[in-house]
Parts: structure tokens; C-alpha cells; sequence
């Protein structure tokens, strides 16, 4: 508003000398101000602004006191304004009414041919100015809910993949304490020992879950702290092997075998490689029965790693067991980020296998 008032009195102070000039009496002032008094609203209320504009230049004219002019200033900021707060839908009868008064008055002998074309000409810039103002701020106001948006699919994004770690990391574990909480129960009487050092493991296992369990909600949360799990790295592939000795000590005969030239992949490719196996074990050890085995395959090619996870046991030929589907799904997902296609099912002789290739990128010799 304090903007709006300004500009009205600028234009105001800006006619103030030819009014003065034509010495017009008080009656003249009060339709001075009443001309100037619409620009008040010409950012709220803009298309009514200019037509109040245009209809008491067009009273104080046929109306008003004689020897009162006003410049077209005042006219030319109500277009201005209309043409840079509307859609030029709303304001171009306005224009050509403007532009049709100017031209009555050359054919009536008020303008010259060289006013008419200046102020025909100022007209069209004032308002092709507005629109090209306002075109400009609706660009950036698209730009803007464009950011927003995008950074609103990325927290959607974010979520869902510590939502998946989180899905990785409390089934894995989980499987892997209730198969060991099994064996202890089969084996606390003939036992004791054993047993009390499986519980241990149960223990160990619990706390590893916790802890990657809060390294990923402290991420979320985005807490900054120095602690040493906040600052813990992502498990990858040299952490495979430390997986496979923590799946093996629930009884399950796991075998880990590599092909290839080892490359150095980034954390991201390390850490799907890292979930796929685990995610693969962690359906091995609920529904391949207690006498399965699994065979863990990383074979390096020119730009990409074959992995595939194998299972032997009681898993029978046939369709998938129920309740492994957001697994599945979370696998696929894990492996398109990386041109991966996961390949699910039964084997012919009984078992299981997953199987995908992940394509390297910016890989380097290990």
C-alpha cells in the first residue's frame, strides 16, 4: 500500500505543473485528486484501477472545470500497472479505448500526427513492459514451485530408501536371531555352553540392529553429532564377508565366491550390492529349512558385477512364498538404480535364486 501511495503521488507531483499552469480553480484540484486516486489500489484491484482512471479523465473532460488537463501519465501508469498484475485478457479493451481516445482527438484536431504516434507508441511500450514484467516473475514463481516440488519427490525419495534400509536391516537381523534363538532352545540341555555363547551372538546381533537402526534415523532426523555411529560408513562389499560369518553362525552353510578382476565401485553400487545378499539370505534362512546351503556369486565384467545368490535346502520348486513380496520388490527397486533387471525363482532341482546385473559407473581398478 505504501508502494501503491508513492507511485500515486510521484505521477501526481509529476502533472502537478501543467494543472498549476492552467489555473484552475479549487473545484479543479478536488478532480486532480480524484484521477490520481485510483492508483491507490494498482496492484490489489488493477483492471478496475485503470478503467476508474479512464472514466474521470473522460468526466473531468466533458465535466470538469474548464482549463483542467491532465496529462496522460496517469493514464499511461494505470496500464502499466493493469498489464503487470492481469492477463492481458483482462486489460486490452482498456488499451484500445485509450488508444481510440487518442486517435479522436488527432482527427479533431487536439493532437498532431507526430503526438499520436509518440503517444501511441508509449502506450504499446508501457504495456508490453507490464506484460513482459509479469511474464518474468510467473517464470520464476514456476521455477520456484518447480524447486519445491522437486525437492519434495527427493524427501519422498530419501524416505523410501532409508524406509528399504530399514526393511533390510530388522528382517536380516531379525531372521537371523530367531534362527539362532532356535538353535540355542535345541541345544540348552546337551549344551549349556554352546547355547549361552549363541545367546551371546543373539546379543550381538540385537545391538548391530540398533545401531544401523539409529545411524539411519539420526540420517532422517538430520542430526550432526561426532559420535561413531552417527559417522559410521555404509556397509558394502568388503563387508560381505563379515555378513556371511554372522548368517553361518545360525547354521546356515553359506559360500561366498568372486570372478573376475575386483573393481572399486562407489559406496552407493557397494551398499546395493551389500543389501541385495543380505536381503537374499535373510528369505534363505525363513523359508529354505534348516539343512539348506547357499552359494553367494560376484563375478566383475567390463562395466558391471553378475551377482547371484543361490540357496539348496527344503525350499521346494515352485511360485514364490508368500510374504516375500515387499522383499522382492525392494530388490528390484535397489537394482534398477543401477540398469540392474532382478531375476527371481525356483530352480528345477529344488531351491532358490536371485540373480541381477549391476552396470559400474566411474569404476577404477581396485
Amino acid at each position: 500500500m505504501a508502494t501503491d501511495a508513492g507511485i500515486a503521488v510521484a505521477v501526481a507531483a509529476a502533472n502537478v505543473p501543467q494543472t498549476v499552469g492552467a489555473d484552475v480553480a479549487a473545484g479543479g484540484w478536488l478532480w486532480f485528486a480524484a484521477v490520481h486516486l485510483p492508483l491507490l489500489w494498482r496492484r490489489r484491484a488493477p483492471t478496475a484501477a485503470l478503467w476508474t482512471v479512464l472514466a474521470l479523465v473522460a468526466a473531468a473532460w466533458f465535466a470538469g472545470p474548464g482549463g483542467l488537463t491532465y496529462p496522460v501519465v496517469v493514464a499511461l501508469a494505470a496500464v502499466y500497472a493493469a498489464a503487470r498484475f492481469r492477463p492481458w485478457k483482462r486489460w486490452w479493451a482498456g488499451v484500445a479505448a485509450l488508444e481510440a481516445a487518442f486517435v479522436a482527438a488527432a482527427l479533431q484536431g487536439d493532437l498532431g500526427r507526430t503526438d499520436l504516434v509518440a503517444l501511441s507508441f508509449a502506450l504499446a511500450a508501457v504495456a508490453l513492459s507490464g506484460t513482459a514484467l509479469r511474464s518474468h516473475y510467473a517464470h520464476r514463481a514456476d521455477l520456484a514451485e518447480r524447486d519445491r516440488q522437486r525437492a519434495g519427490l527427493a524427501l519422498a525419495a530419501e524416505r523410501n530408501r532409508i524406509a528399504a534400509e530399514l526393511h533390510d536391516i530388522i528382517s536380516h537381523n531379525m531372521a537371523v536371531m530367531v534362527a539362532l534363538a532356535d538353535g540355542a532352545g535345541l541345544t540348552a540341555a546337551d549344551s549349556p555352553k554352546r547355547a549361552a555363547e549363541t545367546l551371546g551372538t543373539i546379543a550381538d546381533t540385537g545391538r548391530q540392529c540398533l545401531d544401523e537402526m539409529h545411524r539411519l534415523v539420526t540420517v532422517l532426523r538430520g542430526d550432526e553429532t561426532d559420535s561413531e555411529t552417527t559417522l559410521a560408513p555404509q556397509p558394502g562389499v568388503d563387508q560381505l564377508d563379515e555378513l556371511l560369518e554372522r548368517v553361518g553362525d545360525t547354521g546356515l552353510r553359506v559360500r561366498l565366491e568372486r570372478g573376475g578382476t575386483p573393481v572399486r565401485c562407489g559406496a552407493g553400487l557397494s551398499l546395493t550390492v551389500y543389501r541385495l545378499v543380505q536381503e537374499a539370505l535373510t528369505n534363505t534362512l525363513a523359508h529354505a529349512g534348516p539343512s539348506a546351503s547357499a552359494t553367494v556369486r560376484l563375478e566383475y565384467g567390463e562395466g558391471h558385477i553378475d551377482l547371484r545368490v543361490t540357496d539348496r535346502g527344503g525350499r521346494p520348486p515352485g511360485p514364490a512364498p508368500h510374504g516375500r513380496g515387499r522383499g522382492l520388490t525392494g530388490m528390484a527397486e535397489r537394482a534398477a538404480a543401477y540398469g540392474g533387471r532382478l531375476e527371481a525363482g525356483p530352480l528345477p532341482d529344488g531351491g532358490w535364486e536371485v540373480r541381477t546385473r549391476l552396470l559400474i559407473v566411474d569404476r577404477r581398478s581396485a
